[in-house]
């Protein structure tokens, strides 16, 4: 993997809104204001006020426009919640449904702030490697092949 092809997409601080003394208002989730194009994406979320024993930072979840609903904006949720740890880079590969997509983050009710980074990677014929449907085509050519020698 060559490190310089991921590309920094966008960076996001937020803290939970404290209207008086011992009261907050969670994070609510964040829509990420980008639209990613490539299916190999990296998240890093740190905090400064979380504690060390903290581990789970959020969770990131794929969206798409399904086309089931008007707007234009990513409006079906694609994947499960992926779990993102705190002060850890996660590398995420997503699925290829479509050729852009939007993300959206899910912080922990406990988390008083947090601090967000996105990147993608540039080049897609990575993901394609780990992509099983072309192995597995090839093999059912093969059998096909096989089974048709000598008629």
């Amino acid at each position: 993997m060559d490190t310089s092809l991921w590309q920094l997409r966008w960076q996001g601080s937020f803290e939970a809104e404290r209207p008086n003394e011992g009261y907050y208002k969670p994070i609510p989730a964040i829509d990420v204001p980008v639209l990613f194009n490539s299916h190999l994406v990296a998240v890093l979320a740190t905090s400064y006020n979380a504690p060390p024993t903290y581990k789970t930072a959020g969770w990131v979840s794929q969206q798409i426009v399904s086309g089931i609903l008007t707007g234009g904006r990513p409006d079906a949720n694609v994947t499960q919640n992926l779990k993102v740890y705190l002060g850890r880079i996660a590398i995420l590969q997503l699925p290829k449904i479509t050729s852009s997509f939007g993300l959206t983050y899910f912080v922990p009710h406990w988390f008083y702030d947090i601090n967000l980074t996105f990147w993608q990677y540039a080049d897609e014929s990575i993901v394609d490697e780990y992509d099983i449907k072309p192995i597995l085509q090839r093999i059912e050519q093969k059998v096909d092949d096989i089974s048709q020698f000598g008629e």
